[in-house]
């Protein structure tokens, strides 16, 4: 007759009591006690909270084999640390009348009294396992709180080992890129459009991937790339109840990040380019030179995409403009190329810190308590209002006061009006103006038609 000796060691264990070594000697003993020819299936590595060990599953597809007659192992969490998963085992061996036997524990399921053993240990080795899981995740929260390094980094931060432990620092390549996406994407640009920009950089996600519009869109909306800490999508403050805000960290600033989550949210997760949703490039910038409205995209069954000035649908305009849009795109890049060595300055609007993170907590707290108020008692909700109408009060009596800088970025028009066109159409255009043809149906594009509007420090480049 045959037993199958199982031995399992996780990465975590090295004592001698749990050594493979120790395990094979106490099955091996337990098989020459019952004159029994044995096979061991080994798992060196693998925690027992985890199915997918292949000697385990190995084991499991050959318990109908002849001639077994039980599993044997050290102790029972060897098996695994699963309540569930370890009484499904016994119930399958017992199917093929095979016993399940922990020689440490003198469990043997031939009898009641090993079965009534097994429950007991196997709700012994859950609860251990739970009580793992828990401090671990408690202990991932605190290090997080403490700003430590967890796992792979994300894009635009790198692990640094300080000697005290592993910290983020700010890879300055990547946090340029972040910047410039953000940018792009609050001036009306695509998503898809700046991720296709990384992609022509040459940039890669963290673990090497192309960017698409979803992994840059989980990028921007990471409150790391604020200097805030989270875990597990809620954001951490510290004893006081204030957010944990990180300036040495912070790619974008939290107040620019906050304007950048309200233009996420507006758009639709599915958005795809080419769809009546997508910003084009002179959004809210080329405007009907009759009526003075603005453009929207306007296209019909196939025909490319068209500028159509919005007052159409109302009768609003007496004679309004509809325009192609990769001809008037055209034509406006064009009439930039001769601004290509110009510099890009960023407009840097700051403010006080610790008046911003006063306002996120007191934000969040205004949010924990309104959704108190779903589950609170008819005495509660009295103590609740009056608690919200303070935090109001606190919000409100928070000084707002911001300046605004321009940067020079080092960058010229040229270098992105390729890369990201939209950028330089906002900063270079108050208004693009288009009139109707002097000739029906015509479709030639000069600038007695299309009439650029600079903004003031570029009126010498005006026709």
């Amino acid at each position: 007759m045959t037993i199958f000796g199982y031995i399992r060691l996780s990465v975590r264990e090295s004592d001698e009591g749990t050594s493979l070594e120790s395990q094979r000697a106490a099955i091996q003993a337990y098989a020459d006690v019952h004159g029994e020819q044995i096979e061991f299936f080994t798992d060196d590595g693998f925690s027992g909270r985890s199915t997918k060990r292949p000697a385990y599953q190995e084991l499991r597809r050959r318990l109908a084999e002849p001639g077994l007659t039980a599993i044997v192992c050290r102790s029972v969490d060897r098996l695994g640390r699963n309540l569930r998963e370890f009484l499904a085992l016994v119930d399958e061996a017992a199917e093929h009348g095979v016993f399940v036997v922990a020689t440490a524990s003198s469990i043997d399921t031939s009898t009641s009294a090993g079965k009534m053993f097994t429950q007991l240990l196997g709700v012994f080795a859950e609860a251990e396992s739970s009580a793992i899981g828990e401090r671990q995740v408690y202990s991932q929260r605190e290090r997080r709180k403490q700003g430590r390094s967890i796992g792979v980094a994300s894009y635009g931060y790198q692990s640094q080992d300080t000697g005290s432990g592993s910290f983020k620092v700010i890879v300055e390549h990547q946090a340029n890129i972040i910047l410039t996406a953000a940018e792009a994407v609050l001036a009306g640009g695509s998503i898809y459009s700046a991720a296709r920009s990384m992609n022509a950089a040459g940039e890669t996600t963290s673990r090497g991937n192309p960017w698409s519009g979803i992994s840059l869109r989980r990028l921007l909306s990471n409150p790391s790339i604020a200097g805030l800490r989270h875990y597990q999508g809620e954001l951490l403050t510290d004893d006081s109840g204030a957010l944990i805000h990180d300036k040495h960290l912070e790619i974008v600033p939290l107040a620019r990040w906050r304007k950048l989550q309200v233009v996420l949210e507006s758009r639709a997760v599915s958005r795809v380019v080419g769809t009546s949703s997508e910003q084009l490039l002179l959004t809210g910038v080329a405007r009907c030179g009759t009526c003075q409205g603005t453009f929207v995209k306007g296209s019909r069954k196939n025909q490319s995409p068209r500028y159509r000035c919005r007052n159409l649908e109302n009768n609003k305009c007496a004679q309004g403009v509809t325009i192609s849009v990769e001809k008037l795109d055209a034509y406006v890049l064009e009439q930039l190329e001769p601004l290509s060595h110009m510099p890009v300055f960023e407009t840097v609007t700051t403010e006080d810190p610790e008046n911003i993170i006063q306002r996120e907590t007191l934000a969040m707290q205004i949010s924990d308590a309104m959704e108190s108020l779903g589950q609170a008692t008819h005495d509660q909700v009295a103590k609740i209002a009056v608690r919200i109408s303070e935090l109001k009060q606190s919000l409100s009596m928070v000084p707002i006061s911001t300046s605004e800088t321009a940067h020079d970025t080092g960058a010229t028009f040229g270098d992105l009006l390729h890369e990201s066109p939209e950028l330089v159409v906002r900063q270079a255009l108050e208004a693009v103006m288009v009139y109707p043809p002097a000739t029906p149906k015509s479709r030639q594009m000069n600038s007695e038609r299309v009439q650029l509007i600079w903004r003031d420090s570029l009126q010498d480049f005006d026709d």
